[in-house]
C-alpha cells in the first residue's frame, strides 16, 4: 500500500506569550462526485471541536473530529474506500515555576506526564491508522516523542508498529521565575486505499484520549525541592493533573459515531 500524504500544516508559533490552541481536522474521500471534503484550521483560546464527514466517488466515505483545549486532546478518524482522515490538535502555555528559598534565575529539573490512550483498527488490505504524541516543556526539540502504526496484512510490515498507548514522562530543565512554553501535540491518522483484492478501510481513535498528568519531583543539583508551584498564562494548574468532566469523552466519541453510523447507512 502506498502511503498517502498528509494534508497537514506545521506551524512555528513564537516561543514566549502563546496560550492558543490550535484544532485541526482534514476528511478527504478520494475521486470526484459525493459531498467532497471537509474540514479547517482553528486557532482559539479556550476548548475547540470541530467534526465534519464527507462522501467521494463510488461512496468512499469518511468523518472525524478533533477536541482540543488546555490539557486534553481528542481526536478521531475513520474513512472507508480511497480517503484520508488527519485529526491533529494542539495545546500551548507558559509555565513559571517558583519555590521559597530559590531566587529568580535558578535552574531547576522538574519531571512532567502525558497519558494517551486509544485504539487503531484497520482492514485486512490496503489500510493503515497511527497516532503521533510530541510534547516540549522549555523550548527547544519535542522532550516526549512516541507514535505508533497498525498497518493492514498485505502491506510490508503488518501488524501495530511502535509505542505502546501509556503514560509517558520527560524531565527537563527550567529557570525559576522566568516563563517557560509549554507545548503538547496529538495527531491521528486514517488512511486506506483501493487494491486489486477490493477497498480498504481504517479507524483511529483517540477520544480515551490524551491527558496532562501533573508536573512532580523538582530538584536542584540532584537535591529534591519539597514544595513548589506552578503558574500559566491560561491559570490553568499544570502542576496537578487535568481530569476531564465525568461523560465528555463519550458524549464527543457518540458524536463521531453518530456521524459514522449515517455515512455507511447512506454508503448500503
Amino acid at each position: 500500500m502506498t502511503k498517502m500524504a498528509l494534508a497537514v500544516a506545521i506551524f512555528t508559533w513564537p516561543v514566549l506569550g502563546v496560550t492558543l490552541n490550535t484544532n485541526q481536522l482534514f476528511v478527504q474521500p478520494s475521486f470526484t462526485g459525493g459531498t467532497g471534503g471537509c474540514g479547517t484550521t482553528i486557532d482559539s483560546a479556550g476548548p475547540i471541536d470541530q467534526a465534519c464527514s464527507g462522501t467521494g466517488g463510488f461512496n468512499y466515505s469518511g468523518s472525524g473530529e478533533t477536541f482540543v483545549t488546555e490539557g486534553i486532546i481528542k481526536g478521531f478518524g475513520t474513512t472507508t474506500g480511497p480517503g484520508n482522515v488527519v485529526s491533529r490538535g494542539i495545546f500551548r502555555d507558559d509555565l513559571t515555576f517558583t519555590s521559597a528559598g530559590l531566587s529568580t534565575g535558578t535552574l531547576v529539573s522538574v519531571t512532567f506526564w502525558i497519558s494517551v490512550n486509544g485504539n487503531l483498527s484497520v482492514a485486512p488490505i490496503g489500510s493503515q491508522a497511527s497516532w503521533l504524541l510530541q510534547a516540549d516543556l522549555g523550548g527547544g526539540a519535542f522532550d516526549i516523542n512516541r507514535s505508533a502504526n497498525l498497518n493492514a496484512a498485505d502491506s510490508g510490515s503488518p501488524g501495530y508498529n511502535g509505542d505502546p498507548f501509556g503514560l509517558y514522562s520527560a524531565t527537563v530543565q527550567v529557570q525559576i521565575g522566568f516563563a517557560a512554553p509549554l507545548d503538547v501535540e496529538l495527531t491521528t491518522t486514517a488512511q486506506s486505499s483501493h487494491t486489486f483484492s477490493g477497498d480498504g478501510s481504517a479507524t483511529a481513535d483517540l477520544f480515551h484520549s490524551l491527558y496532562w498528568r501533573g508536573i512532580t519531583n523538582m530538584t536542584v543539583g540532584g537535591v529534591p525541592v519539597n514544595s513548589f508551584t506552578v503558574t500559566s498564562g491560561s491559570g490553568v494548574n499544570f502542576a496537578a493533573p487535568v481530569v476531564p468532566e465525568p461523560g465528555t469523552a463519550f458524549l464527543l466519541a457518540g458524536v463521531c459515531m453518530i456521524g459514522w453510523i449515517a455515512l455507511r447507512r447512506r454508503r448500503a
